[in-house]
């Protein structure tokens, strides 16, 4: 969720997700249930933010191959602003 609130600013049409939780892949998609209550109001919030896009690829990633990925992630959570201003050189034009 944090993940996609960070890229909305950046305004693309296409979004990939990538992540090491087989399980919240598989119940973003709809594959599999949510089984507990309290976890609902995530997956429809994951889902609201998925649907401001055109496109949307959800994958699973195992963890030991996922290390690039957390320390970009930590970077961007950690940085003062979190915007696209705040990582142009992560900016893509489509």
């Amino acid at each position: 969720i944090a993940g996609l609130e960070a890229a909305a600013p950046f305004g693309a049409h296409r979004v990939l997700v990538r992540a090491d939780s087989k399980l919240v892949v598989e119940q973003v998609k709809g594959t599999w249930k949510v089984r507990q209550p309290h976890l609902r109001p995530l997956l429809d919030a994951a889902r609201a933010l998925l649907r401001s896009y055109a496109e949307t690829d959800l994958q699973h990633v195992p963890r030991a191959q996922n290390t690039a990925a957390d320390a970009l992630v930590n970077a961007a959570l950690d940085a003062p602003d979190a915007g696209p201003e705040a990582a142009p050189e992560l900016a893509r034009e489509d």
